[in-house]
């Protein structure tokens, strides 16, 4: 009880910029976007912390801007993040609450290039997102993937353009773009096909080390991730979200 006096009430988030739906996103008005941020991520804390009667307040700016706020304690945590050794060093990285299924886009004019392994995507000019883990799910270090690109969108032109054959990245997010109208990858001429012998990718949330409450709220998510793990509730946000590869 003395372990959670110590958190504020107010627990401060930061995420993508560039929206992660459907775990972290503006939520559409008529087709138009609001400024209400809305998810399976940002309602699965809401549920752990509203037993503690905190609140939470959530900022969607460029990832790779959000990570090193976190790392400075402007903000508390974030909702979304990829495992690699790096983060874990850097933050505390709560236990695994969904997964994410490794994938390959290509442009489907071309004929489509076919990986037996993971390893074979080394074998091509990838594009990727600044900021973005291509560890976890792909085993590529920033030498291996061109990161110039600000957002997936944007990686997506790299195909069109010729920059790039092809660029690794999580399927949900990419159908969730698609889904609230933000970008149809498919209207573009780009398909995908999944990596071979792949595991999915476990997402994580991860803590600030430098705010004084970070032991405490790092506790609090895991426990509430746990709990809630199985729960009727978590379900409900799975239903609401139309999740169906969540971690279990």
């Amino acid at each position: 009880l003395l372990a959670w006096a110590e958190l504020p009430k107010l627990i401060k988030v930061c995420d993508d910029g560039e929206e992660w739906p459907p775990y972290a996103y503006h939520e559409r008005v008529e087709g138009k976007k609001s400024q209400n941020i809305v998810g399976y991520s940002v309602d699965l804390l809401k549920e752990i912390v509203a037993a503690k009667d905190i609140q939470i307040s959530v900022e969607l700016i460029p990832w790779s801007k959000c990570l090193n706020d976190l790392h400075e304690g402007k903000y508390d945590m974030t909702l979304n993040a990829g495992f690699n050794s790096e983060r874990n060093h850097s933050y505390l990285m709560s236990r695994a609450f969904y997964t994410v299924t490794p994938v390959y886009f290509f442009d489907n004019s071309k004929k489509p290039p076919l990986l037996e392994s993971v390893t074979d995507l080394k074998k091509y000019k990838l594009c990727g997102v600044k900021g973005y883990n291509y560890r976890a799910g792909f085993m590529l270090d920033k030498n291996s993937i061109d990161l110039t690109s600000t957002s997936i969108m944007q990686a997506f032109q790299g195909i069109k353009s010729g920059k790039c054959d092809l660029v690794p990245e999580r399927l949900e997010p990419v159908v969730g773009y698609k889904i609230i109208k933000i970008y149809d990858y498919e209207a573009d001429g780009i398909s995908y096909r999944v990596i071979p012998r792949m595991e999915p990718v476990t997402f994580h949330m991860m803590v600030s080390k430098k705010i004084s409450y970070s032991k405490e709220l790092f506790e609090m998510i895991n426990q509430g991730i746990k709990d809630l793990e199985h729960s009727e509730k978590n379900n409900a946000l799975l239903k609401k979200y139309s999740i169906i590869n969540s971690h279990n």
